[in-house]
């Protein structure tokens, strides 16, 4: 059974810096995980073009058309605020990687 992670990331636009080295943890997070136990994870990503409208759209498509197992948020508090809507809505677990903002934990997400 391979588990399906996914994360709306910037690849592009104002946090591409910062987007493309969190993607490239995840890449070997799962690199490493996969020499243990071959096909255990796959990720799946979308550039969110550090932008709040994109993100969205990236997140649903993650939640809706890929039906990832484990989604990640992206990079910087707005966008990952913007996911955790997303997620909430769905009913679906965001895994906080890059919003640090005291803001993203007091809406009251579950």
């Amino acid at each position: 059974m391979t588990l399906v992670v996914g994360i709306p990331i910037s690849l592009s636009g104002q946090f591409q810096a910062q987007g493309r080295q969190a993607l490239a943890g995840i890449l070997a997070w799962a690199r490493d995980a996969n020499a243990d136990t071959p096909n255990s994870f796959s990720v799946v990503h979308y550039d969110d073009a550090s932008d709040v409208s994109t993100v969205r759209e990236a997140t649903e498509r993650l939640i809706v058309d890929d039906r990832v197992d484990i989604l990640v948020g992206p990079y910087s508090s707005v966008l990952t605020a913007a996911a955790a809507q997303v997620a909430e809505v769905h009913g679906k677990l965001l895994w906080n990687q890059g919003g640090a903002s005291d803001d993203v934990y007091r809406q009251g997400y579950r």
